[in-house]
């Protein structure tokens, strides 16, 4: 994972989101509101893993 201030990361948006295709971007702000840049596949994979496993288990019986 790549950490980048605020301030480069707007410089350089471009960049950012082509690498945020293969890795994530943690943007780093002054104030402490920092931020992680994902793809949009990333970012479905994880609402999908964190959804199956609020699911209680399947028992087998």
């Amino acid at each position: 994972m790549t950490a980048i201030a605020f301030s480069q990361f707007r410089k350089r948006l471009e960049e950012f989101f082509e690498q945020a295709e293969s890795e994530a971007v943690f943007i780093t702000r002054a104030d402490g509101h920092d931020c992680v840049l994902l793809s949009k596949q990333a970012y479905e994979s994880l609402l999908e893993t964190a959804h199956l496993l609020s699911r209680p288990p399947i028992q087998i019986v």
